[in-house]
């Protein structure tokens, strides 16, 4: 599955589909993403147990940041243009991730008083 990945990856190109770009082939593309889902999920799975707090902490924040990233991003990149986007999207990260812990801490406190 990972090598097939790789060379239909190598032969499709990029694909964004945020902005409907597939690449040289629409289903290339489609078995791209449905591939990478699967090896990363099965990765993880395999993983998972010995991974590091911290990753687990993220990976239970995904839905949120998923949400608010872009908005962070596109407000990072106002306030200080000119910065390498792998800063900005680091930032975003790690600011997006402090965010969801002080969620965390408020949504435990509540029920510790309930």
């Amino acid at each position: 599955l990972f090598v097939l990945f790789l060379v239909s990856a190598k032969i499709n190109g990029s694909a964004n589909y945020s902005i409907a770009q597939y690449g040289k082939s629409t289903t290339l593309a489609l078995y791209n993403a449905i591939a990478s889902s699967v090896i990363l999920m099965y990765f993880m799975k395999k993983v998972g147990k010995r991974a590091p707090k911290i990753l687990t902490f993220i990976g239970q924040q995904t839905l949120f940041i998923m949400c608010y990233h872009l908005l962070v991003y596109s407000v990072l990149e106002t306030v200080c243009p000119g910065i390498y986007p792998v800063v900005t999207i680091g930032a975003a990260l790690v600011l997006l991730t402090v965010v969801a812990w002080g969620k965390e801490r408020l949504l435990y406190a509540k029920r510790q008083r309930h």
